[in-house]
């Protein structure tokens, strides 16, 4: 049905905006310049190095080449305080919709 799959990539866009406007990008030879200036970075900064126990989190999908295989789902958490895997873990499935 193509109005209950242009639903869903209209529910995705509005969801993938405003997470998007959560994300913060940092790149190697500004980091030290911006952690140092910037509010955010600094309370993040003394948040990783004052808690040994913040961990993150990402899950990213892998989409098949052709129709007849699956995709795969990867969960990992981190611990970058002692640059470790905590947890990592992955599924794979049959796509109900196409990648878009």
């Amino acid at each position: 049905n193509n109005s209950g799959l242009n639903e869903q990539l209209e529910a995705w866009k509005v969801e993938q905006l405003y997470t998007a406007s959560k994300v913060i990008i940092l790149e190697d030879d500004i980091i030290s310049d911006c952690t140092t200036k910037d509010e955010r970075f600094v309370a993040h900064n003394s948040m990783i190095n004052n808690n040994n126990n913040l961990l993150y989190g990402g899950v990213d999908v892998s989409f098949p080449e052709s129709e007849d295989e699956q995709a795969i789902a990867t969960y990992v958490i981190i611990n970058p305080s002692k640059d470790e895997i905590v947890y990592r873990d992955h599924l794979y499935f049959d796509l109900k919709i196409p990648y878009v």
